[in-house]
């Protein structure tokens, strides 16, 4: 339960990250059941940064929707959550 002056500043930035090969071996040490949500072959893609690094992103378009939902999902489980943004 959260109190009504805490539930109207209550606020999400919602950012679906880029993903590496090497953050993806860390993560299998530390926490391996995550990283098998994060870590999905088949709906990602190569992507390489301003700096030349190599990252995995989600697939062009399939993004959008993860994004949509997810929203979704937010204003019905937690409706006084307001969405600052979300990419």
């Amino acid at each position: 339960m959260l109190r009504p002056e805490v539930k109207a500043q209550l606020g999400a930035e919602i950012i679906f990250l880029t993903h590496n090969e090497r953050l993806h071996q860390i993560n299998l040490g530390w926490h391996p059941k995550g990283e098998e949500l994060l870590w999905k072959p088949d709906t990602q893609e190569t992507k390489y940064s301003q700096m030349g690094g190599r990252n995995i992103r989600y697939k062009r378009g399939f993004k959008a929707d993860l994004v949509d939902e997810f929203c979704q999902l937010l204003t019905v489980h937690l409706p006084e959550c307001a969405i600052r943004y979300a990419f």
